[in-house]
Order: structure tokens, then C-alpha cells, then sequence
């Protein structure tokens, strides 16, 4: 996905997209290795496109999605911060490109469809795993019966435990909640394992031109 303006929401879209080609580009060879075999041709290895290196920008440690959310645990963290230390950890790394001019947040990253230039700001922001106080507002007013319940889930709950400790004493600091990637990146990777574990069947899909319109070849 690739826009004009590319922020924290695309990357999460584009992660997303990179790990399904993956598995598709996979699962399409190994079917075709499968074919080989049972018709006795003999293939050592086929080459085929690998987004692996495009991956690991994103989610190894140093990586785009590393460096965000060490940037969210510092109290002075910055977009403008985030976005110049991921330029120069990754200013060498075959699917990145930095600005040209130095200061500006802007980062490009080489995806299989196609390059997108991030403005990393907003992201810190957008990466926070909070309710507004105007969305808490509206949401703990409601009279809706699904939005009521949606209101008793984010409210924090405090059980026997933590009652009798703050009687006793002060409060335990409580485990900072995960941010919205780190959800994002648990949710994408149990779909993945979900889809592993199936034998998958894939749909040859045709565009006939850009227009989608008919008998336009």
C-alpha cells in the first residue's frame, strides 16, 4: 500500500503484505518443486524472488519496528528521533534509503511491489497503545449496550491482590501495556501459524487493464 503520505498505519498494512507474499511465493514454488518431482525432472534448485532482507529491516533488532519502540520507552522520544536513528543504523542496508537532506523524517523502504517513502510523524503517537481522554469520555457515556461493555474491558480493573497491597503499602509499578505494533506484529504472526497449519489453494486473479473495464485489453 502506497500513498502520497505514508504513515505508521501503512507499515503495519505493508508488513503485512511483505509476510504474505512470502508465504505465497513459498508455498507457489514448493508446489511446483512437488510437480518436478512426480513427473521425474530433475531440478536441483529454482531461484525466485525473497523479501527475507526486506523483513529483517523491518522486525530484527535495529530494525524499523525495534527502533520504535525504543524510542517509545524514552520520556524524551521523538518521531524526529526515531526517524535519525533508523537512518543511520539502516543507511547501508540494500532495502532502505534515507532523505538526502539531513533532519527531515522521512524514510524509503524498498517493498517487492514498489518503493514508499514513511514520514515518521505521528508515529510515536499513533504506536501508543492509549484511548484518548475525549475517546474515553464518549465511550464511558455511552448508552449503546456493546459500547458499554467495550467501556467496562478498558477500564482498569483491580483485584484482591493489588487491593490488599496498596492498604499495605505503595503500588507495585505496573508492566507497560504493548504497544499497537507489538499487538499488530502477535496477531499477524498467529494468522501465519493459523495458515501454515492448512494446505493452501490459491486464486489466479486477472486484471485486464487499469480501468477494470470490460473488453479493454
Amino acid at each position: 500500500e502506497a500513498f502520497k503520505h505514508n504513515s505508521f498505519e501503512q507499515l503495519c498494512i505493508n508488513l503485512a503484505n511483505e509476510k504474505l507474499q512470502q508465504y505465497f511465493v513459498k508455498q507457489v514454488f514448493k508446489m511446483e518443486l512437488k510437480v518436478y518431482a512426480e513427473e521425474k525432472i530433475d531440478v536441483d534448485d529454482i531461484p525466485y524472488p525473497d523479501n527475507t532482507d526486506t523483513l529483517h529491516l523491518l522486525e530484527k533488532t535495529g530494525g524499523v519496528f525495534s527502533l520504535l519502540r525504543d524510542e517509545l520507552k524514552l520520556k524524551t522520544g521523538t518521531d524526529m528521533g526515531f526517524a535519525a536513528k533508523l537512518q543511520k543504523e539502516q543507511q547501508y542496508h540494500p532495502k532502505f534509503k534515507a532523505p538526502r537532506r539531513q533532519g527531515e523524517p522521512y524514510f524509503t523502504i524498498k517493498h517487492f511491489a514498489e518503493d514508499v517513502v514513511y514520514s515518521a510523524e505521528g508515529f510515536l503517537a499513533k504506536n501508543r497503545a492509549k484511548l484518548t481522554q475525549d475517546v474515553k469520555d464518549m465511550i464511558n457515556t455511552s448508552t449503546d449496550t456493546v459500547v458499554k461493555e467495550m467501556s467496562d474491558e478498558t477500564a482498569p480493573k483491580e483485584d484482591d491482590t493489588e487491593r490488599k497491597m496498596r492498604r499495605r503499602g505503595p503500588r507495585r509499578k505496573k508492566k507497560a501495556a504493548p504497544t499497537l505494533a507489538a499487538q499488530f506484529q502477535s496477531q499477524l504472526n498467529a494468522l501465519l501459524a493459523q495458515i501454515n497449519s492448512t494446505e493452501s489453494h490459491f486464486v489466479r486473479c486477472i486484471k485486464p487493464n487499469k480501468l477494470k473495464a470490460a473488453k479493454r485489453f
